[in-house]
């Protein structure tokens, strides 16, 4: 399969199944407008790999901050009220 991009007057092919084939590695596959990064193309695996390495951290910095804060409490106490939230 091949798949033209258009850069003003100049236009290249590019062979998709050859050079984006970015199953082949686990990282994205770059692309150079005029010497200069332009687009960064990666498997919906990868994607979906960095998104929730993101969601993580997220979720990291936001326990960092509430312990920062004292905004915690004991592990037992929060236990106790999970397990009273629990039907048995």
């Amino acid at each position: 399969m091949t798949c033209r991009l258009f850069d003003q007057a100049q236009t290249c092919e590019i062979n998709t199944v050859k050079y984006l084939s970015c199953h082949k590695y686990d990282e994205p596959v770059y692309i150079t407008k005029n010497g200069q990064g332009d687009l960064a193309v990666m498997s919906i695996e990868m994607y979906e790999k960095r998104v929730g390495k993101f969601e993580l951290y997220k979720l990291l910095d936001e326990g960092l901050d509430a312990k920062q804060n004292q905004k915690v409490r004991p592990f037992r106490e929060a236990l106790a009220d999970i397990e009273k939230g629990i039907p048995d």
